[in-house]
């Protein structure tokens, strides 16, 4: 009877050392996992920083050659500038260089174009009612 005891503590040793060894091995999973994500980010982080980089100097290249050399290197090619104070001031960013400035001249237009926009709508109402009346009085016209 001894045996048979002996067995079955045997076989609980056993079933909880595959226990064990199920839990090392889905925490080794889990961290093997982890780290290939966390790699698969640092790489898709260090290729981006590398195109922004390459974008930057194609842009500085670009920028350099459409202005004459003594205006290019009179500059600071800092990201910043400062001041005559001393006060760092932002460079322009390329996006804010491409949006399109609302000039005077655009504004002017704007209002003109809503003055008649809004004259023309006024008229065609006014119209509209004395073609009713004229409809509704046809022999006092």
């Amino acid at each position: 009877m001894t045996d048979t005891k002996n067995e079955y503590n045997d076989v609980d040793k056993s079933f909880d050392l595959g226990e064990e060894m199920f839990g090392m091995l889905a925490k080794q999973a889990v961290k093997n996992l982890r780290e290939r994500d966390r790699d698969v980010k640092l790489m898709k982080k260090a290729k981006l920083a590398k195109v922004r980089e390459h974008n930057e100097e194609v842009l500085r290249e670009a920028a350099i050659a459409s202005t004459s050399y003594s205006d290019a290197f009179g500059h600071p090619t800092e990201g910043s500038v400062r001041n005559a104070v001393g006060v760092k001031v932002k460079k322009p960013t390329l996006a804010s260089m491409l949006k399109k400035k609302v000039t005077a001249k655009d504004r002017l237009a704007q209002r003109l174009l809503n003055s008649r926009v809004r004259d023309a709508a006024v008229q065609e109402l006014s119209q509209g009612e004395d073609l009713k009346y004229r409809e509704a009085f046809p022999n006092q016209w």
